[in-house]
């Protein structure tokens, strides 16, 4: 009888499945690897750098931040996630800098 007036609260999402968003997020970084490549063939050598230095400063500015930090340096699967899908929307512009590097393209 002491349960019947209360209510529980649960963070979302309330739907329980044995993938994680570790999992999830790797789905996604292999589903834009056909986009990378397209990219690379389609827009030449400076698609691939500006993928590689966009992943690359991601991963070594995440690294030096849990250096200073103090934290355990693990590689969170969200950054290569967030950098791949950045690097893939500027393979045609002229953006080079937004990626991490300060390098004219032209």
């Amino acid at each position: 009888m002491a349960d019947e007036n209360k209510v529980y609260l649960s963070p979302g999402p309330h739907v329980s499945s044995r993938r994680t968003t570790q999992s999830v997020m790797l789905f996604v970084i292999i589903a834009l690897l056909p986009l990378c490549i397209c990219g690379v063939v389609v827009f030449g050598m400076q698609a691939l750098v500006t993928l590689i230095v966009s992943v690359a400063s991601a991963v070594i500015f995440e690294m030096l931040f849990q250096k200073l930090t103090k934290q355990t340096v693990r590689i969170n699967i969200d950054v290569l996630h967030n950098r791949i899908y950045l690097g893939a929307d500027i393979l045609d512009r002229k953006l080079f800098f937004v990626s991490g590097a300060d390098i004219d393209r032209e």
